[in-house]
């Protein structure tokens, strides 16, 4: 995963002209500093998803994301971006070890709160984690999750904004690398709430 995030991202773009679908489910990222190329056959749909960039096209269907004309825009979204996926799992690990300790299947636990109040991804992707006490193999690894949360405090510092959740996450962070969590998922700090409730790994209940 890169450390640059992009200013410009597609996601899941797809375009129509009458019947015919040039564009389907494209995914693209452009970073700031960076030489990007289309290739393909003639007909590929380069030249759509260039007009698409530049406006002279709408997609029928996905997304355009914009951080600015500026680098560091796109990097304080990022990291911000990142922050609050740290908070869901923080979150959602003190709810699922209250849970447990009071008798409640994980499980049941994350069906109840994905299919009413919470049913985003984020919620449903690292809940599941999180239920099943299982972070391996990493989709981020926690070191990476990490080095988003310092450079996050560093920026805080900088612009004086105080971000205490951020702090506690980072100790959250230093402590799952303490107990030789560097391999798992960053999602992996939850199991600390389930060790600090006197959970042992791998019990559902």
């Amino acid at each position: 995963m890169s450390s640059v995030a992009p200013i410009v991202e597609l996601r899941g773009i797809t375009k129509r002209f009458g019947p015919v679908e040039v564009l389907t489910d494209i995914d693209l990222s452009l970073r700031s500093g960076r030489v990007h190329s289309l290739a393909g056959e003639n007909g590929a749909g380069k030249s759509t998803v260039v007009k698409i960039l530049g406006g002279v096209h709408q997609p029928d269907d996905g997304l355009i994301f914009k951080a600015g004309e500026e680098a560091h825009a796109a990097n304080a979204i990022k990291l911000a971006g990142n922050f609050v996926i740290t908070t869901v799992i923080e979150s959602l690990a003190e709810a699922f070890a209250f849970g447990r300790k009071s008798g409640v299947h994980p499980h049941t636990f994350l069906d109840i709160l994905t299919n009413s109040l919470f049913p985003g991804p984020v919620y449903k992707t690292y809940g599941n984690m999180i239920a099943s006490d299982q972070f391996e193999p990493p989709g981020f690894k926690l070191p990476l999750g990490f080095k988003d949360n310092r450079l996050l405090l560093a920026a805080a510092e900088e612009a004086r904004v105080p971000m205490p959740m951020a702090s506690l996450i980072h100790d959250r962070f230093v402590a799952a690398l303490a107990r030789g969590l560097g391999e798992s998922d960053w999602a992996a700090i939850a199991r600390l709430s389930y060790q600090d409730a006197g959970l042992r790994k791998g019990a559902t209940k």
